[in-house]
């Protein structure tokens, strides 16, 4: 379900910096430091609650310290079985649940960890499915990176992570089918400077993936790089570098893999190359290629979709990758942005159709197919009144070449909002177009497209307590994000939100 951003970010962009503590100090010092310290703790609070027993809670918590900063976060939406119009659909009952936390830590002054951990979790009614009554997803990750300085110009890195993917269906007619993975990954790399004009960095990482099913092999897969940046003049730079990947069940990147041979003419040394424009005062361009091994990630590929039957074990892909990236800023109140990427993929993931008992209430699953890919993006922010009034527009065009039908993704997607910030009131407007998608690959059915419009309203009563609308699906649409899943008609929600 598409949720408006209720939450600001203020809480972020407000962070106080706090001085280091002298040895000794004078009441008064000691008085001034704990006005200070709490100062630098900045709390978000917000509690909605609407039709369908519908609730919306977040909280961000953020502190700076004089060595340490952190953020925590945390939301949950949940609603009881919901419709449209006058219609309820049975067993369309929802929770969502994510908490997150980001630190940095300035161990000494010339090193510095940073740790990244997320879990979301969510549980979906499956309305009239025959087989199954609700879907189960849960979700962690988790980063820890150290960094060290070691002279003026050089700096070393190292970091581990992993993440665990869960995913249960809840049977109906047939038996409960639980699933589950995790992954560990580690990673290393530096980076020279050579001079101001000249930097050369390299990086090298490893990542094994485990499964719970009998019939589907562990993998593990690495890959490397190094890579040169260099100016030509003081606007004109160049980027060349080095690939390497190398994959268990797969081989290494480069040379002709026996058993596909689909690609051409491969080649056994992975040229990176690009070129740049910067420091110029309105506009900033990059361009780059490169030839790449991209893993299948379950866990990014198959969680924020619902309604899945999960096959985890999809080849990688090798990717002819071309990006262009450019900034505009025209005056100082309208910028512009327009981005481009080329992908030539011989195992491109796609999201294809599953059914068991019935073909009305199918559930998705994902295989590979040969597909060029083009995804064209612009943006537009205008600041018609400074700190007050803004207006932004996105419009995504995804171009597709393949056998097969390209699913879940539309061919267009614009977005567009306005934001008002007053002495009394905050107005958020957004309406977003999603064009018509692919349901299956073989097949011509399409999910028809839609618009979308969220509002929220927030009536300041106090310097820090606001009373807080929030209306989605404001023009009560009918619409799909998953064939045969329909989501909710108008919804409104009504509560505060409190800023310390």
């Amino acid at each position: 379900m598409f949720l408006s951003a209720v939450c600001s970010s203020a809480y972020a962009d407000n962070l106080i910096s706090v001085k280091p503590d002298s040895l000794t100090s004078t009441p008064e010092e000691d008085v001034n430091k704990s006005e200070n310290t709490a100062q630098s703790l900045n709390l978000d609070l917000q509690a909605l609650y609407g039709q369908y027993n519908s609730m919306y809670s977040a909280v961000n918590l953020a502190q700076e310290q004089q060595n340490f900063v952190y953020l925590l976060s945390s939301s949950f939406k949940r609603s009881n079985d919901y419709g449209y119009g006058e219609d309820i659909f049975v067993n369309s009952s929802y929770f969502e649940n994510k908490i997150s936390f980001t630190g940095n830590l300035n161990v000494t002054p010339f090193m510095k960890t940073i740790l990244d951990v997320s879990i979301d979790s969510d549980s979906h009614g499956m309305f009239a499915n025959p087989d199954f009554s609700r879907e189960e997803k849960e979700r962690l990750d988790l980063s820890l990176k150290n960094i060290h300085k070691i002279s003026p110009k050089f700096e070393v890195f190292y970091a581990f992570g992993g993440a665990y993917y869960s995913h249960q269906l809840s049977g109906k007619s047939m038996d409960d089918v639980r699933t589950r993975f995790s992954r560990y990954n580690g990673e290393t790399g530096w980076e020279y400077i050579w001079s101001s004009s000249n930097r050369l960095r390299a990086k090298a990482s490893y990542t094994k993936y485990h499964y719970s099913l009998g019939d589907q092999d562990d993998y593990y897969f690495a890959r490397g790089e190094i890579i040169d940046d260099f100016y030509i003049t003081n606007n004109f730079a160049f980027l060349i570098g080095l690939n390497f990947a190398y994959h268990k069940n797969f081989g290494i990147l480069g040379l002709e893999d026996m058993r596909k041979k689909d690609m051409g003419n491969d080649i056994p040394i992975i040229p990176i190359g690009g070129i740049s424009l910067k420091g110029i005062k309105y506009f900033s361009a990059s361009l780059e290629y490169r030839y790449d091994m991209a893993e299948f990630k379950p866990e990014e590929y198959y969680f924020p979709q619902k309604y899945l039957y999960p096959a985890y074990y999809l080849i990688p892909s090798r990717v002819h990758r071309i990006s262009i990236d450019s900034d505009f800023t025209v005056v100082d109140r309208f910028s512009l942005r327009f981005a481009g990427v080329l992908k030539k993929s011989d195992n491109y993931a796609n999201y294809k159709q599953v059914s068991f008992s019935s073909d009305e209430a199918s559930l998705l699953t994902a295989e590979t197919v040969k597909a060029d890919t083009i995804d064209i993006i612009s943006e537009a922010n205008l600041v018609l009144v400074k700190d007050s009034f803004d207006i932004s527009a996105s419009y995504a065009k995804f171009l597709f070449d393949s056998d097969k039908n390209i699913t879940y993704k539309p061919a267009n997607d614009i977005k567009v909002s306005a934001k008002y910030y007053g002495s009394y009131f905050n107005v958020t407007w957004i309406n977003r177009f999603v064009g018509s998608r692919y349901v299956d690959p073989q097949e011509e059915e399409k999910i028809k497209r839609f618009v979308l419009g969220s509002l929220s309203l927030q009536y300041k009563a106090s310097k820090s307590v606001f009373a807080d609308l929030l209306i989605e699906n404001l023009y009560n649409r009918k619409y799909y994000l998953r064939k045969d899943y329909p989501e909710s008609g108008v919804t409104a929600l009504f509560g505060l939100r409190v800023l310390i």
